[in-house]
């Protein structure tokens, strides 16, 4: 993708000087920022960022969109909201969604605001996001919940059930999916089967093992299974998937 290498000096010379804070982007290690352009492509993002979605540099980052570093039953997700922000001025704050790591899919609260020029027009978004910590609303009143989180990220590969993640919280599993439908709006199973599934879109796109050797890595009972999984979450196979990244 050929990239305007003045884009971002361009969009900050066309924001209100109060909106672009270069020192508050650059040091604060635990929160991710970045800024978009009208048409969804990264101009500046601070350290935490690259950090989290495993890019290089700042280069690697620049003019690119989450196309290009998350799974794309996720990065439609956030092209949605992107949509909303740039398109209807809507603001989204601090909403709980599944964010892709280098290793694994975080829980993380996500606020996007659109970015306005002298004129009133929206020419981009700025954006921020943190992890969830024990001190949020979400695990401070159900402390279980991020003890099954931290499991399942470090347990995918194994044969999870249901049953096993209402024990880690010593609470039921009627109880379990109560929660997980509450505080996160999908089933603990749909939980699971995400980070599986991004656990492969990660190994299809970075390596050129074999299918059989990736289902089996990632926690997916057989090819088959992982295959049913990017039918209905990408609505494409794994093969294509590989293909399409060949080609890239």
């Amino acid at each position: 993708m050929s990239v305007n290498p003045s884009a971002y000096e361009e969009l900050k010379s066309r924001l209100r000087s109060e909106q672009f804070l270069d020192l508050l982007l650059n040091r604060v290690p635990d929160v991710a920022f970045f800024i978009k352009d009208h048409e969804y492509r990264f101009v500046t993002g601070n350290p935490a960022l690259l950090r989290l979605i495993g890019a290089a540099s700042l280069d690697d980052l620049i003019g690119k969109t989450d196309m290009a570093f998350t799974a794309d039953f996720l990065a439609e997700s956030f092209h949605a909201d992107d949509q909303a922000v740039l398109e209807k001025g809507e603001r989204i704050l601090d909403r709980v969604e599944l964010v892709p790591t280098p290793d694994t899919l975080q829980w993380r609260c996500t606020t996007k605001i659109p970015l306005y020029d002298h004129d009133g027009q929206i020419i981009g978004l700025v954006g921020m996001t943190r992890e969830i910590n024990d001190s949020d609303t979400v695990y401070r009143s159900h402390p279980g919940m991020h003890s099954i989180v931290e499991y399942v990220q470090a347990h995918y590969q194994d044969g999870i059930t249901k049953a096993d993640m209402a024990k880690v919280a010593k609470i039921s599993i009627s109880t379990l999916e109560r929660l997980f439908r509450k505080l996160f709006g999908i089933t603990p199973g749909q939980y699971v089967r995400k980070i599986r599934l991004n656990a492969a879109c990660q190994l299809i796109r970075e390596s050129d093992r074999s299918l059989a050797e990736i289902a089996r890595d990632s926690g997916f009972f057989d090819q088959t299974s992982m295959t049913h999984s990017f039918r209905s979450e990408l609505k494409i196979t794994p093969s294509r998937y590989r293909q399409r990244f060949a080609k890239v």
